[in-house]
């Protein structure tokens, strides 16, 4: 469950956060949330999406790597991912986007999310990934995988990346830019 914040998180209390929850209190991501407009906003883009799809993953991983649909006629003809022609799951494809609704951070501080279509990345290629991507004018960073009671998409692996005074020379890509990653 996200929580509602009424005002914004600093890079301080962030780096705070991100410390405790890797380290010896994973309740600390708890912490984390939206403002009210905003999950108000986020809550009714999901009922929208599963008014056409089987699931909200359904509808990312189409959208995100690009995974066939097909209609499913059991399903109310609501679309599904065609797992009979889908390479998405066998193939290691890897997003870097701009969280589509962001924890309510202050406004210097990006909200960045790695997707990866079949599993998790190791922490040496999200370190990677970062350093690689997402230049920053302080070199500041902190990145983390939702512990499961926290994650709101557990069926594809993605982590949340924040970045300090993100630089617009960043990599960040679009929804179906994913990249065949070895």
């Amino acid at each position: 469950m996200t929580s509602v914040l009424s005002e914004r998180l600093s890079w301080d209390e962030i780096k705070e956060l991100v410390h405790r929850g890797k380290t010896s209190d994973i309740d600390a991501f708890g912490v984390l949330g939206r403002c009210e407009a905003d999950l108000f906003s986020y809550r009714a883009h999901r009922a929208k999406i599963l008014e056409t799809y089987a699931s909200v993953t359904d509808e990312l991983r189409s959208r995100l790597f690009g995974a066939p649909l097909v209609k499913q006629e059991q399903n109310g003809g609501k679309l599904a991912v065609d797992t009979a022609s889908d390479t998405t799951a066998s193939e290691r494809y890897v997003l870097v986007m701009a969280n589509e609704f962001p924890y309510y951070v202050d406004r210097n501080i990006a909200h960045i999310n790695i997707w990866c279509s079949n599993g998790a990345l190791s922490d040496e290629t999200v370190e990677q990934l970062i350093v690689e991507r997402l230049p920053s004018e302080t070199a500041e960073y902190v990145w983390f995988v939702n512990p499961p009671q926290y994650q709101s998409i557990r069926a594809i692996w993605h982590c949340h990346v924040f970045v300090r005074n993100l630089k617009p020379t960043a990599l960040v890509a679009k929804p179906g830019e994913a990249e065949l990653w070895n």
